[in-house]
């Protein structure tokens, strides 16, 4: 009797060597949900902060001008500089956390709309699920 073979065989991610072990494999899959829950966390907990202070210096009557205070002479630039950071980690945490569904790291880009980019992302069928079933 022939041996039927698998017309749709489940291929490995491409972050996923052939072949590989199952427990590295589950190692893999936890420390990028580890990286991208951190990224994306810190992420917006910079957005919080930049809203603070932003509400912080909009309510100073010096905003607009120039004082002494050096709190207030620095603000723009300190929040120059969260929203760049907050960024950063933003797309690394988006990343991340495409990797760990076995999705590509392109995937991250949808990262430019906003929340409704993760959204999408988090819909994204997790390409790993089966694999973690099943031996590589």
């Amino acid at each position: 009797m022939a041996e039927q073979v698998n017309q749709n065989p489940v291929l490995p991610p491409s972050n996923i060597p052939s072949g590989a072990d199952p427990e590295a494999t589950t190692q893999l899959i936890a420390s990028h949900r580890k990286k991208s829950n951190m990224g994306i966390g810190i992420a917006l907990l910079l957005a919080v902060l930049f809203f603070i202070l932003l509400s912080i210096g909009e309510q100073s009557p010096e905003w607009s001008t120039r004082t002494s205070d050096p709190l207030i002479n620095g603000l723009p630039i300190l929040l120059v500089f969260i929203i760049i950071i907050s960024t950063i980690l933003w797309y690394w945490g988006l990343y991340h956390y495409a990797k760990s569904k076995g999705q590509s790291g392109w995937a991250a880009l949808l990262g430019l709309l906003n929340f409704i980019g993760l959204l999408v992302l988090i819909l994204l069928p997790n390409k790993l699920k089966n694999q973690q079933n099943h031996t590589i």
